[in-house]
């Protein structure tokens, strides 16, 4: 049993398991901090789902290359009608994100 951060990120680190993450809404920087900061220890590899202009500006801010990631463009209408379909518990869900538009990620397609 792990009884701190550093314990976990340690025990991580060693095993040298590389995983993808997809990060949606990838434009919010914290998060694409925070993806971008496990890249750089080598656990995980990024993609990222959101307005790509401002990922690549926020990737070059933070002394990162766009083509060390997989970026999915996901704005404009695809946004807004995601964004439309709030629930009323104020959450926007997978399934209403799926269903404004068809997201294409590398080979993989969601309907």
């Amino acid at each position: 049993m792990f009884t701190s951060f550093k314990e976990l990120e340690a025990y991580v680190l060693g095993c040298g398991m590389k995983k993808r993450i997809a990060l949606a809404n990838a434009h919010d920087e914290p998060a694409l901090s925070a993806v971008v900061n496990a890249r750089r220890k080598g656990v995980v590899e990024g993609t990222l789902v959101g307005k790509k202009d401002e990922i690549i500006t926020m990737l070059h801010e933070m002394g990162e290359s766009e083509n060390d990631y997989e970026i999915v463009d996901f704005d404009g209408e695809e946004l807004d009608a995601a964004v439309a379909d709030i629930n009323g518990d104020g959450k926007i869900t997978i399934t209403d994100v799926v269903q404004a538009a068809q997201v294409t990620v590398g080979q993989r397609t969601i309907n």
